[in-house]
């Protein structure tokens, strides 16, 4: 086993005898109760699991001998997924559940691994988050929820298992009871040392299969410098935890620790937002630079806290494209969102110009299907889109997910419903009844065509058909992925 540095184990739980594997199951079977089949593996890539690598980095600190199981990108069902545990016999198993598809997908496969493993299951993320005792109530497979973060509650969980001690001592779970009810034991401790977490262990996935059509490099992997958000947007759930980030010394030694020991030459930083605190993103450029790292990287930012200087920085760095949130050119919709100075248009359009001015790709976020905005407002972002010339568009339909301020508000005008705790409860797991009383407000349709107007407003203009086709085509799985999201792109445009 590949042992990673800033490993420092805690001296009071040994689970070196334990195995415990994180399945992350093929959600792509069921992709399409939000987006046209195909968009998210042909036009978004295949992007590591960073639940299962957050998750398998909690137990390293333990011993414990932890697997993952990636059978999106395997393109494995649970049969092929059940196989492969078969080899291992875990002691626990893993998943992380969302709203979205759980009755329909995921579930099956919680169901699956406890009938033919027999192990014992945990599960955290999006629903656990919201419906720890639901879940346990609805679904027997379950043996315990993780309801928060896992960095104090899963190691002393999997502990107090293998002893045979009451679940009632561990902080921050949800279990069944003997009374054949659920008990939340509260919230556990919140990182808040994030230098202090290990690194996270790469090694566990084959990264050699994950690609994006606009990666440049083979061994691209995703990053996270920081968790959480300090902002509340309203279709967000970032912010329901302490924002805690890594200092530029500790970002910069993993990601030197993976290129070298891992061959990565290409990293996509997921922190909600990049550039929060100037000095910070200045010196981490700075820390790259002095290190004489070659590599490359991505990152997503806000409009409002970003400028000349810390654009000139990233690009010495080796920084080749920028995210931006723009999600709208309505400054009432902005505003509705909560995006607290997010940009005014003009502003938007001079830092985009801006970026481009200083050799920087600039992909734009854009959502559609909330309440505040109208059909006339969802015209004038799209005209506002397409006249930026944006290099990458990710638009993405609105999703009413729980713990959001847009889920409450919706089940405030529906009398207090709460549409995702009753699809739990109910098992129903019929798409179409699933869709047709999903919280929205403009129908999958019209989102989908939404979407293709977006997709046409950026990608199908001549010299950007060209330069998305031609920009860094030395590597022959970043060619393919990219004929792979042309033709994804067509064909979600054109319908």
């Amino acid at each position: 086993m590949k042992v990673l540095p800033n490993l420092n184990r805690d001296p009071n739980i040994d689970l070196s005898d334990l195995h415990f594997t994180f399945i992350f199951y093929n959600y792509k079977e069921t992709s399409n109760i939000m987006v046209p089949q195909g968009y998210l593996e042909d036009v978004l890539g295949n992007t590591p699991s960073m639940s299962a690598l957050y998750v398998a980095a909690v137990l390293t600190k333990y011993g414990c001998n932890v697997k993952i199981i990636d059978a999106a990108v395997n393109a494995w069902g649970i049969e092929e997924t059940l196989e492969e545990l078969r080899k291992t016999s875990p002691d626990v198993v893993g998943f992380t559940v969302c709203s979205a598809d759980f009755n329909l997908n995921s579930k099956k496969w919680i169901e699956a691994v406890k009938r033919e493993i027999g192990c014992k299951v945990v599960v955290g993320g999006e629903l656990a988050r919201e419906y720890p005792e639901e879940l346990l109530l609805a679904c027997q497979a379950i043996d315990a929820v993780v309801p928060g973060q896992a960095d104090f509650a899963l190691g002393p969980l999997l502990a107090a298992w293998r002893d045979e001690q009451p679940l009632s001592g561990v902080s921050g779970i949800a279990f069944r009871n003997e009374d054949g009810g659920v008990t939340n034991t509260g919230p556990s401790e919140q990182l808040s040392d994030y230098d202090a977490f290990p690194f996270l262990p790469y090694h566990l996935l084959p990264i050699e299969k994950y690609v994006t059509p606009g990666a440049r490099y083979k061994n691209y992997v995703g990053f996270l410098s920081a968790r959480s958000c300090p902002f509340s947007c309203s279709y967000c759930v970032e912010s329901v935890w302490k924002y805690v980030a890594m200092s530029p010394k500790r970002a910069v030694d993993e990601m030197e620790w993976l290129h070298y020991e891992l061959g990565v030459r290409e990293f996509d930083f997921w922190d909600p937002t990049f550039n929060i605190n100037k000095k910070r993103l200045i010196n981490f450029c700075e820390e790259l630079v002095r290190r004489g790292l070659k590599i490359h990287f991505a990152v997503r930012g806000r409009v409002d806290l970003m400028d000349a200087e810390q654009l000139a920085q990233l690009k010495a760095a080796g920084c080749y494209r920028v995210q931006y949130g723009i999600e709208s050119s309505d400054a009432a919709v902005l505003a509705n969102m909560n995006r607290r100075e997010r940009g005014s248009p003009d502003q938007t359009r001079a830092m985009v110009e801006e970026t481009k001015r200083q050799g920087i790709e600039v992909a734009g976020y854009m959502i559609y299907g909330l309440k505040c905005q109208s059909r006339d407002s969802l015209e004038r972002s799209l005209d506002y889109v397409s006249s930026l010339k944006l290099d990458h568009i990710i638009g993405l339909p609105a999703y009413h997910g729980p713990g959001t301020e847009i889920y409450r508000e919706w089940s405030d005008e529906h009398d207090g419903a709460d549409f995702w705790r009753d699809i739990i409860l109910s098992g129903e797991n019929d798409i179409t009844t699933l869709l047709a009383g999903a919280p929205q407000y403009y129908s999958l349709e019209e989102r989908i065509a939404f979407m293709g107007r977006y997709l046409r407003a950026v990608y199908m203009r001549p010299d950007q058909i060209v330069k998305t086709l031609l920009r860094d085509t030395r590597n022959p799985k970043i060619i393919m992925a990219k004929v792979k999201a042309v033709r994804q792109v067509f064909k979600i445009a054109l319908r």
